[in-house]
């Protein structure tokens, strides 16, 4: 959801789309680092899994949805389960980037 509210919030302000994707792309990443800071455990984004790529194609398909005038919570909601559904596959496949040497 953060990475669908920075989005939206981008969009309503009236910024480019690729920057709007990267705003909800840092609120994800930013909201999920406050969030294991404050519950005294290291930050899932500095973990192996797959993070900040789930919240790329779920912005970019945000944004597709948008310019094909699809409704804003129909959108959210699609958007938010290909989210959840990328995460989740990640997790429980073992799903990782690849690894510079």
């Amino acid at each position: 959801m953060f990475t669908i509210i920075g989005i939206q919030k981008g969009v309503h302000a009236g910024i480019h789309p690729p920057l709007a994707v990267m705003m909800g792309i840092l609120t994800a990443v930013m909201g999920g680092i406050i969030r294991d800071v404050l519950c005294n455990e290291i930050p899932l984004i500095f973990h192996k899994e797959i993070y900040a790529t789930a919240c790329l194609a779920g912005g970019i398909l945000f944004m597709l949805f948008l310019f094909l005038n699809v409704p804003e919570p129909f959108n959210a909601l699609i958007t938010a389960g290909v989210i959840f559904t990328i995460r989740s596959l990640s997790v429980r496949k073992g799903w990782e980037l690849p690894r510079f040497k």
